[in-house]
């Protein structure tokens, strides 16, 4: 029966991207490039894509009004899709989503920065691009942990990001993903049987916690303050009391 569902959710994914793809793109045909509306339809084909997954979300404090890093946590492939549901972002996602069929030109078409970890130029262009979607009001969301992993706490930080946000002057927004189901963490094999295995359930919940935003001064300092923050709230399992 899972596995059932599991085919039936990923037939719905597909085709609903594709619908909404569509409308993206006949959009730019008549009107030009639109990053308001793509932005828009994306966020309602995320939140589409997680009542189909069975996905429930509870967001736990505010989003500010200011264009932030969003540094998160990362446990699943879904962790963006959850998150651009509720928010709207610019992604920073490795290079290799690209090649995806679909995916990689769902992800290009509504916003995101691709990065080669270890390509200097890519590094760079990551950093530029960073800036640039900033200095258009908007929001980047990170995984600084670089990899999805189902440990208790965070792994170790990539800091890259936090230089960035130090160089110029973007405020930091630690965001902690916790699904209530443990074993939705995605940790080994491929993409097909991490999603068979996570969306065969019935019901997912997952909470987002929004953190304090942190005023940059320090990439280093900004960087344990916000591992520091995400790990005593996985320690209590999503709890910020």
């Amino acid at each position: 029966m899972e596995r059932i569902r599991a085919y039936t959710r990923m037939a719905l994914i597909l085709i609903t991207m594709t619908t909404y793809m569509s409308v993206i793109f006949m959009r730019r045909f008549w009107k030009g490039n639109d990053l308001r509306h793509a932005l828009r339809i994306r966020q309602k084909w995320c939140s589409l894509a997680t009542r189909i997954l069975g996905i429930r979300v509870f967001v736990q404090g505010s989003w500010p009004e200011i264009p932030v890093m969003v540094e998160s946590n990362h446990r699943s492939m879904m962790d963006p899709v959850v998150i651009l549901s509720q928010f709207h972002c610019i992604p920073v996602g490795k290079a290799e989503i690209a090649r995806y069929p679909l995916l990689g030109k769902a992800a290009d078409v509504t916003g995101i920065i691709f990065l080669q970890r270890d390509n200097k130029n890519s590094r760079q262009q990551t950093r530029d691009a960073i800036v640039s979607w900033h200095r258009r009001s908007q929001s980047i969301l990170i995984f600084p942990e670089g990899t999805t992993g189902g440990e208790r706490t965070t792994r170790e930080f990539k800091k890259g990001s936090f230089e960035v946000a130090n160089q110029n002057n973007i405020s930091v927004l630690p965001l902690v993903i916790v699904y209530q189901q443990g074993e939705v963490a995605w940790e080994d094999g491929s993409m097909g049987n991490h999603f068979m295995t996570t969306f065969g359930k019935r019901r997912i919940n997952v909470n987002l916690i929004i953190g304090p935003v942190i005023t940059p001064v320090d990439a280093v300092a900004s960087m344990e303050q916000t591992k520091t923050w995400m790990d005593k709230i996985l320690g209590n399992n999503g709890s910020m009391n």
